[in-house]
């Protein structure tokens, strides 16, 4: 492993922390509770500010489809999609 692969690393593991906040956002808002906890609230808050830059022109390009939000799923596929495009120069060796 060369020097130049820790950067490459680095940007897959941010990319999978990213995939796995969306799902912890998508999850929360699954599930959320009738009256949560503060520390609910809270984390739900840092996931929507950790997600929302993502998100938000995803919705805004997608056309409506009612309650159903695919944003989530749609950013999912696309950061699995970059992940193993940035993969493909680790596993070449």
């Amino acid at each position: 492993m060369g020097p130049l692969d820790y950067p490459l690393l680095a940007a897959i593991e941010a990319l999978r922390a990213l995939y796995w906040l969306i799902i912890l956002r998508w999850a929360m808002s699954v599930f959320r509770p009738q009256r949560p906890p503060r520390w609910f609230v809270t984390l739900e808050e840092w996931a929507e500010r950790l997600t929302e830059w993502l998100l938000a022109p995803i919705r805004r390009v997608m056309p409506s489809t009612g309650n159903v939000d695919l944003a989530p799923v749609v950013a999912i596929l696309g950061l699995w999609i970059v992940q193993q495009i940035l993969s493909l120069p680790l596993s070449s060796r």
